[in-house]
């Protein structure tokens, strides 16, 4: 068990400081545009000051695909190409089985902590709202229409949507995977683009309408896809290569 833990931290000692300064940037990006925009809205008339669902734009889900997308270069450049990777391990005896799995829940906290953090994000930046904004514009319901009539945001939390729930999970699970599986077969001398299709992929669909689940059953499809392969890689194909040397 002391071996795994050794090797959990070495992932942690690569990356995690930098994933923690991409989320603190992401943080202040965000909350200083939003704080900025409503305070000059705030000084409208109140006719000219936008409902709860109108101040959230296009930046936030920009920011936060960028840096979903910095976050999983991070996780991949962090142990790619690393002598050190390889020489742990080697002297850990740890294997690559075990190393490419114990990498997959490493990368499946970090990425879980980034939607986290958007979520807490995007509840701050509501609270607010509703903390400043003239009683006239807010209600006991606002926070709640705010996450179900934004599309971004219910896409971030989708509340009672069980199925969209299940793909951001998809999500964190296929790019968990596939981050490992880069840096699996780069250690192995070979290119893995699952990666560059799956954050394509996210980028392209992630921001969805309450009851559109098209979106969401690629995510599904796409990241089933990318644990069967990266589980044959691992599995059968490092045991074929093995065995042809």
């Amino acid at each position: 068990m002391k071996k795994f833990v050794s090797v959990f931290g070495l992932f942690g000692k690569m990356s995690f400081y930098k994933i923690i300064l991409w989320l603190v940037i992401l943080s202040v990006l965000q909350l200083s545009l939003y704080g900025i925009r409503l305070n000059g809205l705030l000084t409208e008339d109140i006719n000219n000051i936008p409902i709860l669902e109108e101040t959230f734009n296009f930046i936030y889900p920009l920011s936060f695909l960028a840096c979903l997308c910095i976050v999983c270069k991070v996780l991949i450049s962090s142990s790619n190409h690393s002598e050190k990777t390889a020489y742990t391990v080697q002297r850990l005896q740890t294997g690559e089985k075990a190393f490419f799995y114990i990498q997959t829940a490493y990368n499946f906290l970090m990425l879980f902590a980034l939607f986290a953090v958007q979520a807490m994000l995007l509840f701050a930046m509501c609270k607010y709202y509703i903390n400043n904004a003239p009683s006239e514009l807010v209600s006991d319901m606002s926070l709640f229409f705010a996450f179900y009539r934004v599309d971004f945001l219910h896409s971030v939390l989708p509340l009672d949507e069980t199925f969209k729930v299940s793909g951001n999970l998809s999500i964190i699970i296929g790019l968990s995977f596939s981050c490992a599986l880069f840096s699996f077969k780069s250690r192995h001398g070979k290119f893995s683009y699952s990666i560059i299709w799956l954050l394509a992929v996210v980028c392209l669909s992630f921001t969805r309408s309450m009851g559109y689940v098209s979106s969401d059953v690629t995510f599904h499809v796409n990241t089933l896809l990318i644990v069967l392969k990266g589980l044959y890689t691992v599995h059968i194909k490092e045991e074929e290569d093995e065995e042809t040397n």
